[in-house]
């Protein structure tokens, strides 16, 4: 968002992270602070350390460094003057710094951009989950949208963040604070008007940028839209436009079979060649007659209206014309199902890249290292994995040291080191006592060196004269 004043609160939130971050003395002194001043204040997050909200692309990370700023402004500000008046190294730049921080405009926009980039991040976390598809970006995409355009409707001051830091700023006569820091009166009043003055503004930029972003044509249906359109069978009864009498069965009611008939010829010439490469050697008024009879089914018997679209799909796939009457059809929707919305899976996996290759196992050649992303991420859990297999196919592969002798069974040896005890006599003891503990002593080794060297008499013998001598 060039040109906005969030260029300028993204740097700020930057430079308030890498103060803490590279100094522990510093991040120690505010944790001891916070806990002092969370009696006085209600802090909503436990997190004291301020988030890094650069070199990273996804919204929702720069919306945890906002709200956690606002959460604990007054723990950060109370810190960094206690730093500038003990002119600790560094101040003169957290000085300057601290001038920015504490004018209204600062925290008046960075309670205002939290409302505005909520919607994004919202939809930013809908991309990330496994499993996604069509239906469910799409209506993420125009839910994200809706609630963006009615920020536009309302009142800067009756937006949530934003209607929540006015609710705690104080007014003590002609001074205004927050969390106990000082705010100009005059400069407060002219945040919000201006705020109040660029709020549709930013918006509209917000959303131009999530259509550039998503590849959007204003002018015309994309291909997803029409894709989420035909997926989505929970609105297939709204769409279908049901005639007849309300008392008559659902087999005797009039149903208008044409609807979507434009969207599947236009997904079917659009994916024609990869349909041919999948053995779908049918027309397009083939595979539009096919939709028609299994869209009149899907409504006369499964009642997609009532069930999720994914449960309806799973009936149709599972049906007994799944083979016969609508193969063409439905390869058609495996294919809708199978095109990829987001690349967060992608980015998952340069991260177990980096885990499985590491500098311990540089060697791993590109087969090896293959099969094992591959089963990191397509294999089952390790607690339902059975081994059993895997080793017998292994011991069954070649015969493994099939000369190798049998290893020689040692006999055990005996001893009798836990029986000896071990004496520690103080001055105090009378020396008839140390010499009856030194001769147990004495006598314990004695048996032991025989009991060991019993199979070997001359050994044997001569142990037994030197402890007899």
């Amino acid at each position: 968002m060039d040109g906005t004043p969030f260029k300028t609160i993204d740097h700020m939130l930057m430079k308030l992270y890498y103060i803490y971050h590279k100094s522990p003395k510093k991040l120690a002194e505010l944790k001891s602070l916070c806990e002092i001043m969370k009696d006085m204040f209600e802090f909503d997050t436990g997190s004291v350390k301020p988030k890094k909200a650069c070199g990273t692309r996804w919204v929702s990370f720069k919306l945890a460094a906002m709200q956690l700023f606002l959460d604990k402004f007054g723990v950060y500000m109370s810190h960094l003057e206690t730093l500038v008046a003990e002119r600790s190294k560094g101040y003169e730049e957290i000085s300057g710094y601290l001038r920015k921080w504490k004018t209204p405009h600062m925290l008046m926009y960075v309670a205002f951009f939290t409302d505005v980039l909520t919607p994004p991040a919202i939809l930013c976390k809908v991309f990330q989950k496994e499993g996604i598809d069509i239906v469910t970006a799409t209506s993420a995409i125009e839910k994200s949208q809706k609630k963006l355009q009615s920020l536009t409707e309302k009142d800067v001051k009756c937006l949530p963040t934003v209607e929540s830091v006015i609710r705690k700023v104080e007014h003590n006569g002609d001074k205004i604070s927050y969390q106990g820091i000082e705010l100009s009166s005059a400069n407060y009043d002219t945040a919000l008007a201006s705020i109040n003055s660029k709020k549709n503004g930013i918006v509209d930029e917000v959303v131009r940028n999530m259509s550039s972003r998503l590849n959007q044509d204003t002018n015309s249906v994309p291909i997803m839209q029409k894709a989420a359109l035909v997926l989505n069978t929970e609105s297939w009864q709204a769409a279908a436009n049901v005639r007849g009498n309300s008392k008559s069965s659902d087999h005797e009611q009039e149903i208008n079979e044409e609807v979507f008939n434009a969207e599947i010829s236009e997904l079917f010439d659009h994916f024609r060649s990869a349909l041919e490469k999948a053995g779908v050697t049918c027309t397009c008024q083939q595979i539009v007659d096919e939709w028609e009879d299994m869209f009149t089914y899907t409504l006369n018997f499964l009642h997609p209206a009532k069930n999720s679209y994914k449960k309806t799909w799973k009936l149709l796939f599972h049906s007994s014309y799944t083979t016969t009457k609508w193969a063409s059809i439905l390869t058609l929707i495996e294919l809708l199902f199978c095109i990829p919305v987001s690349n967060a899976k992608l980015e998952r996996m340069f991260s177990k890249l980096k885990r499985t290759k590491t500098d311990f196992r540089c060697s791993l050649g590109e087969a090896r290292l293959t099969n094992l992303l591959r089963i990191m991420e397509e294999g089952p859990p390790v607690g339902s994995f059975d081994v059993r297999p895997v080793v017998n196919l292994w011991a069954q592969k070649k015969v493994r040291r099939g000369n190798q002798s049998k290893r020689k069974a040692y006999k055990k040896q005996k001893t009798n080191r836990s029986e000896s005890t071990h004496y520690v006599c103080s001055s105090s003891s009378s020396e008839s006592s140390v010499d009856t503990d030194a001769d147990d002593d004495r006598a314990a080794n004695e048996q032991w060196w025989i009991d060991n060297f019993e199979s070997d008499s001359e050994s044997a013998e001569e142990f037994e004269g030197f402890f007899r001598s």
